[in-house]
């Protein structure tokens, strides 16, 4: 058997891990990634994209806010980038995010709660209330 080195191993062919390796590579690294299942199938998949840290924001996770915002704002040069070096466009589409107050309310945020959490993201929104 071959036996093979490499500066990093990366645990995770998702949107991250995938992610992770094309930028240490970019640095000049030998990167492996291993995955157990099919590529992109784990929690890529069940995030499908979605790019709105306010709007998944829970009780109890105020200290990840912050860092979840910068992690945003850095988004569109890493997509440029991306997008450059693959030569494809991601259809990356900036239309908003519908919060729906009901899986949040049994958490006991209320309306005030993720009014707060939004708002904290310097994004502009909309309460809507129903009858």
């Amino acid at each position: 058997m071959q036996e093979h080195r490499y500066d990093v191993v990366i645990v995770g062919a998702g949107l991250i891990g995938l992610s992770i390796a094309w930028r240490v590579t970019q640095a000049g690294r030998s990167v492996t990634v291993l995955e157990r299942d099919t590529v992109g199938a784990g929690a890529s998949l069940a995030a499908t994209g979605m790019l709105a840290p306010a709007a998944e924001h829970e009780p109890g996770s105020d200290p990840l806010l912050p860092l979840a915002l910068e992690s945003l704002s850095r988004w569109p040069g890493f997509r440029d980038a991306l997008q450059d070096a693959a030569g494809l466009d991601i259809d990356y589409r900036e239309e908003g995010t519908l919060v729906l107050a009901i899986g949040l309310f049994n958490l006991g945020m209320g309306v005030s709660g993720i009014a707060e959490a939004v708002s904290a993201s310097a994004w502009t929104n909309v309460l809507l209330l129903g009858a």
